[in-house]
């Protein structure tokens, strides 16, 4: 077990250098490798602490002791490299985070960035239609409110930090009418996240660089019962072309 938990230190600490500028595909491969490399860990550190249970319950004879404390400091050192990997995970989730959102905001077109931004040109149309429902991040949720003369659409767009429970994103909105100019807008969106058995919570208190308190409540296989709540003057803020976003209903992302 001993000679176990060297090797392991050794290789963990050869690969712990500190990290550059990496391609999102370079994180994920490095995050993927560090997540091994903790339950490769969690499994030694079990092994050890059952040793040491097995070491404590005879350490009383004296010429046990010495062995009993070699095997400790072995098992107090694979928990202070499971935590520095611990950290190191933690820094590489952010950076993907980071990353991802970075990346979204470079390749989305410009016009589907703007506010109020209107189309008549065909061509552009059927270009920004298909850029509309292309996924920019990790998660998606979309609502709907369709008419006869006129449609709305907004695709609630976000990336997950799973350590610090935030996350950030976009409300990407259009309104189509049965005649005339597509209209695009998009908002962006930041707050934390709860979760329970049933349902994903996100808590928006940031729309714009303005102070909000909007939750929107959600199922990820199914629509049925996801809600958007907040005051009627956060909910004002949310970009609609006719109504309020709570005659919207949701609907799967495409």
């Amino acid at each position: 077990m001993k000679t176990m938990g060297k090797a392991l230190l050794l290789g963990l600490l050869i690969s712990g250098s500190c990290l550059q500028a990496q391609s999102k595909s370079e994180l994920k491969e490095r995050l993927a490798l560090l997540e091994s490399q903790v339950d490769q860990l969690k499994k030694a550190l079990i092994s050890v602490n059952n040793e040491n249970k097995s070491l404590k319950a005879k350490a009383g004879a004296t010429e046990k002791q010495p062995r009993a404390e070699v095997k400790y400091q072995n098992c107090d050192r694979l928990k202070d490299t499971i935590d520095e990997q611990r950290e190191q995970i933690r820094f590489l989730q952010e950076e993907l985070y980071r990353a991802r959102l970075a990346k979204a905001e470079r390749i989305m077109p410009a016009q589907l960035k703007r506010q109020h931004f209107t189309v008549h040109n065909a061509s552009v149309r059927d270009r920004l239609d298909k850029a509309y429902y292309e996924h920019y991040l990790g998660n998606c949720l979309r609502v709907s409110n369709i008419q006869r003369l006129f449609s709305e659409d907004i695709i609630i767009e976000f990336e997950k930090n799973p350590y610090e429970h935030r996350f950030a994103g976009f409300l990407r909105h259009r309104y189509t009418p049965e005649m005339g100019k597509d209209e695009y807008s998009m908002q962006r969106i930041e707050g934390t996240y709860t979760w329970d058995e049933e349902f994903t919570s996100l808590h928006i208190n940031n729309l714009d660089n303005k102070a909000v308190d909007i939750t929107i409540r959600y199922e990820d296989e199914r629509e049925l019962y996801n809600e958007i709540s907040g005051s009627e003057r956060d909910l004002a803020l949310i970009s609609t072309h006719y109504g309020n976003v709570q005659e919207f209903s949701f609907v799967r992302c495409k």
